[in-house]
């Protein structure tokens, strides 16, 4: 009997303004990791289980993103309240939900009628912060750009090994509200592991993009993290940049990991991504030349960062 895989989602931004208070779900991580067949399955239902997610995913952040209240908010539900959608004239109610057990659906329900979103989920979390602001005043709102497309262990998450010599790059435009004027980078986090016993630094550069995706320029923002502080399992490590600031909120950014050292760790990537908004592209020279961006492949990230 052949058990059915979970899924993963994106991390996502989503943001709303509920009178004075502002309400971002500024680590909205809904990971739908997959769970182990007993038997084989062909890359092709994988690639189906993730565009399924993906839809799902858009569906919540539409949603969010139209809210003029929340009225409940957890790491496993989310019940919001929406503009007239069906002519009666009144407000609609949709709630989020998962049971929090390996296993549970994700559900939508709609008015009071449930359906699911997505089956056998393994993991769902939602992480909400709030921020108070004075009538009248500008906000600047605490902002996670999500760039990830799945958080597996599975086949369609691999390791790159960086080097002095190989770089990785992930080309991205940030998803922010409209009327955003400016936008910056405080952090960025990556799924990565050490190289057994070996020292050094990855280091994170944020750079603009040329016309096919590739890094230009000198740096616009910088970030280090020492390797010996990163565990020997791949996991979420988080990189404080500084110096990015006052970005375009409609410009294109190129998120580049390198290294001076030998080979300090593993930074993992997706091997399909079906986002075609998002291009990666490696160096084998340090970052002097890059290989041709492509959206068939996806680096595991998230910056952080706030716009106004």
């Amino acid at each position: 009997m052949q058990r059915s895989r979970g899924f993963t989602l994106i991390e996502m931004v989503i943001s709303m303004a509920v009178t004075t208070i502002i309400m971002l779900a500024c680590a909205s991580v809904m990971v739908l990791a997959a769970r182990a067949a007993q038997n084989g399955m062909g890359s092709g239902s994988q690639v189906g289980r993730v565009l399924q997610a993906k839809q799902a995913a858009d569906m919540i952040v539409a949603d969010v993103e139209t809210a003029t209240t929340i009225r409940e908010q957890t790491l496993t539900a989310v019940t919001l309240v929406v503009p007239d959608r069906d002519g009666d004239g009144s407000p609609e109610t949709i709630r989020y939900a998962w049971g929090g057990v390996v296993g549970d659906d994700l559900t939508r329900t709609y008015n009071g009628t449930t359906s699911v979103l997505a089956a056998n989920v393994s993991r769902f979390s939602l992480d909400h912060v709030l921020r108070v602001a004075a009538a009248g005043s500008p906000v600047s709102n605490t902002l996670r750009v999500i760039s990830a497309n799945i958080a597996d262990t599975g086949i369609l998450l691999s390791q790159y090994s960086v080097t002095s010599s190989n770089w990785i790059a992930e080309r991205f435009t940030p998803t922010l509200p409209k009327g955003t004027s400016s936008w910056s980078v405080d952090g960025v986090r990556l799924y990565a592991r050490r190289n057994g016993s070996n020292t050094g630094a990855l280091k994170v550069g944020l750079y603009a993009a040329d016309a096919l995706g590739r890094p230009t320029g000198a740096a616009l923002g910088t970030g280090s993290l020492d390797i010996t502080t990163v565990g020997l399992t791949p996991g979420w490590v988080d990189i404080a940049v500084s110096g990015a600031s006052s970005l375009d909120p409609s410009a294109a950014i190129v998120l580049v990991v390198g290294t001076a050292d030998a080979a300090p760790g593993y930074v993992y990537y997706d091997t399909v991504s079906l986002d075609l908004s998002k291009l990666y592209s490696v160096s084998s020279n340090g970052g002097s030349s890059w290989s041709l961006p492509l959206s068939t492949s996806a680096l595991e990230f998230t910056t952080y960062g706030s716009y106004k």
